[in-house]
């Protein structure tokens, strides 16, 4: 297991996920291991005491309430679902420097988006809505994007909904 966590952390720091801290940081979070349902690791922060302290973005998450209107007349459905979705986040550097983990071959800090962190799914929420805007029947839910089309017949809703793909694939 142990080599197994080395090679995952050497390859976040080659995809510069991580950065390996040298210096003295304010805060420092132990690492989480999870085993995922394919075998593979995730590396994670521990960030208990951190996430005491982090403001909240209080962006409201959408609510089934605020989704299923937009959905009303839809016929067609996409579901595209966003990998490593927090990762496509850049840090700051001051935030990066609160995100420092200590693991059994070095210190390192986020340069994306941890998982673990009680902001990271509003920050995502919000930079993905904003992504989106403007996009019609394009649905932001959790790190999913739903594409709908929508018109009378199914044939009229496959080509709006091949149209808004285009359209968001374009973005």
């Amino acid at each position: 297991m142990r080599e197994k966590v080395k090679k995952e952390i050497e390859l976040l720091v080659s995809r510069k996920i991580l950065v390996p801290v040298d210096e003295p940081t304010d805060w420092v979070s132990q690492m989480v291991v999870v085993k995922k349902t394919n075998g593979n690791l995730r590396i994670c922060i521990d960030p208990q005491h951190l996430n005491n302290v982090l403001k909240q973005e209080r962006y409201k998450l959408p609510t089934l309430e605020d989704i299923l209107p937009q959905l009303k007349n839809a016929k067609i459905f996409s579901k595209l679902e966003i990998k490593e979705a927090y990762w496509h986040i850049r840090l700051d550097e001051y935030s990066s420097l609160l995100t420092t983990m200590i693991t059994p071959f070095g210190q390192f800090r986020w340069a994306q988006l941890p998982f673990g962190l009680n902001v990271s799914g509003e920050i995502f929420q919000k930079q993905l809505a904003q992504a989106l805007e403007r996009l019609d029947g394009c649905i932001n839910v959790a790190d999913d994007i739903v594409k709908a089309g929508c018109r009378n017949s199914i044939e009229e809703a496959e080509r709006d909904h091949d149209t808004k793909l285009k359209k968001l694939h374009q973005r």
